[in-house]
């Protein structure tokens, strides 16, 4: 009796926690001008994106702003997406994530004293937090 109530528990916590976008990297790059600048998320189990946004501070700021709707991206299985700066030095630096999930959003124009975090719209509600 033990085994299934151990197994039903880890089934019920994977399946119920593991559906969230998770940031898993800012860049700002080394080409000109610190090109390309992009965050990578991580669709955890099934994400409809419609759900979420993205806000930064900027430049040491202090108050949440610069929101990024992230609806464009729809409902992906964990699946990584690529939101860039509008840069054409992304597709020169990353040319097999053309294929792959990538938005293009000016709000991602970051660089290392800026932090980023996933909102869900609707609350606002912090999902996560860079």
């Amino acid at each position: 009796m033990k085994k299934n109530y151990l197994l039903m528990m880890l089934f019920f916590t994977s399946t119920v926690m593991g559906q969230t976008p998770i940031i898993t990297m800012i860049m700002d790059g080394d080409c000109t001008g610190g090109q390309p600048k992009m965050i990578e998320v991580y669709a955890q189990g099934t994400v409809d994106f419609t759900n979420y946004s993205l806000e930064n501070q900027m430049n040491n700021g202090t108050s949440w702003g610069n929101t990024y709707d992230l609806s464009p991206i729809g409902t992906l299985t964990d699946e990584f997406v690529y939101i860039h700066a509008d840069d054409p030095s992304f597709a020169t630096e990353f040319p097999n994530a053309t294929n792959s999930h990538v938005v293009v959003g000016t709000v991602m124009d970051v660089n290392g004293d800026d932090r980023v975090r996933i909102i869900e719209t609707a609350t606002a509600i912090v999902i996560d937090t860079y």
